[in-house]
């Protein structure tokens, strides 16, 4: 295997990480546009609806943010193969780090975590006005 193969996987799982984020950033914006709705008098006698959605959407941004950490395991996985090679280290460890790829999945992981952590606090507050 070489660097460029090592490449093209972790391009792979971006892609997938990306994609992953997406989900968890689109759902925390629906719990936010539901939160929206929460604080309005009008919407009162609909709060056990949007309740149920912001808590379903809360979740599916939870799901995506745990899909993103087990696409991490494998490109993990690979590098660390990298590194370990029996024949001559593909990659070192300070290579590793400065793979673009490599830094562009760590940061998809902290901003799937990020997006799923203000869904949680939007639902928090629907709940709160809900008083459930």
């Amino acid at each position: 295997m070489t660097k460029e193969d090592i490449i093209a996987q972790l391009e792979g799982y971006l892609q997938e990480a990306n994609g992953e984020l997406f989900v968890a950033h689109t759902q925390r914006l629906a719990v936010e546009e539901l939160l929206q709705r929460a604080k309005n008098p009008m919407n009162q006698e609909s709060l056990h609806l949007i309740v149920t959605s912001a808590r379903e959407a809360t979740q599916a941004a939870d799901t995506a943010a745990m899909n993103v950490k087990k696409i991490m395991q494998p490109a993990h996985d690979l590098l660390k193969a990298a590194e370990e090679s029996p024949h001559q280290p593909i990659l070192n460890i300070r290579e590793i780090k400065e793979l673009k790829e490599f830094r562009d999945i760590v940061n998809a992981d902290g901003q799937a975590t990020e997006e799923a952590a203000a869904a949680h606090n939007a639902l928090d507050e629907i709940e709160d006005i809900a008083g459930e």
